[in-house]
């Protein structure tokens, strides 16, 4: 804007434009939690902070950590539209529940970028007051029970001259992955 300086900050990493002008786009969460099996997708929230009227873009993409794509999370790589006066958007990313024991809850990130508007008197800027221009996404894993293993006797006698024996194990308490 015309005789207006803009002044711009970093704090912890994130831009702070100290113009009203500005529109800060985040997610609403550092970390989200999800359960394999019970959810069916990790559902987040992205939020503008500044003036409605403006639309902007911004891309959301995933990224693999511990969880791997396709077989924990399907993938998203998309441009969000902020249309004037929508104020947030709800992505979802689907979950994949796989039988895989995993003994250990995984991960993926979610990333905001390349954000954008075509009006000229306003900046969008990742971040904001408690909003986070990327998120963790952590799965707990459902299939941590591949059950208990005991013998089915505790005590077996058979003769020295008789070669071999069989010993049966019991699996109790679930079922669930190969062990």
């Amino acid at each position: 804007i015309d005789g207006m300086e803009m002044k711009v900050i970093k704090i912890d990493d994130v831009e702070v434009d100290t113009n009203l002008s500005s529109i800060h786009c985040g997610l609403d969460a550092r970390v989200v939690a999800v359960v394999e099996g019970s959810d069916k997708a990790a559902k987040l929230t992205v939020r503008r902070q500044g003036p409605a009227q403006v639309p902007f873009t911004v891309r959301l993409q995933t990224i693999e950590a511990t969880a791997r794509e396709g077989k924990h999370y399907k993938g998203v790589d998309k441009v969000l539209t902020f249309g004037k006066g929508v104020t947030h958007l709800v992505q979802e990313v689907e979950l994949v529940d796989n039988d895989a024991v995993d003994h250990e809850d995984v991960t993926f990130q979610v990333k905001l970028s390349e954000q954008k508007t075509d009006d000229e008197g306003h900046r969008v800027l990742l971040g904001g007051q408690g909003q986070f221009g990327s998120c963790m996404v952590q799965i707990r894993d459902d299939d941590r029970q591949p059950g208990l293993f005991r013998w089915d006797n505790a005590r077996v006698e058979v003769l020295e001259s008789a070669g071999s024996v069989d010993l049966t194990v019991l699996r109790t308490e679930g079922l669930s992955g190969e062990v």
